[in-house]
């Protein structure tokens, strides 16, 4: 059965195993077609994400963390060149007349 839970610091290393497997830099070739994601995440860096955000959300299938979503301020994702760009975007933008 998943549980479903906001990560906790003991969930970093299980997480980091799920993201270096789908990470741009270490997927399987062949999976690339399938997704893969781009920003790589240090232990540093979900630590923080989880203390100062509470942003990281997983499920677990056991010890297994299986699936996860990241949420947090522009001002943390504001450190990856990529992310720093889209917020500097942002300013005037809306989505379904919503700013």
């Amino acid at each position: 059965m998943l549980e479903y839970k906001v990560a906790e610091i003991s969930d970093i290393e299980a997480t980091l195993k799920l993201h270096t497997k789908y990470q741009v830099d270490t997927i399987d070739p062949e999976d690339k077609k399938d997704g893969f994601v781009t920003t790589p995440f240090s232990k540093e860096e979900l630590t923080e994400l989880i203390e100062q955000e509470s942003g990281l959300f997983i499920a677990k299938d056991g010890d297994e963390v299986v699936a996860y979503v990241m949420s947090a301020s522009w001002e943390f994702w504001s450190k990856w060149p990529m992310f720093a760009f889209m917020a500097q975007n942002l300013e005037g933008k809306s989505f379904n007349k919503r700013k």
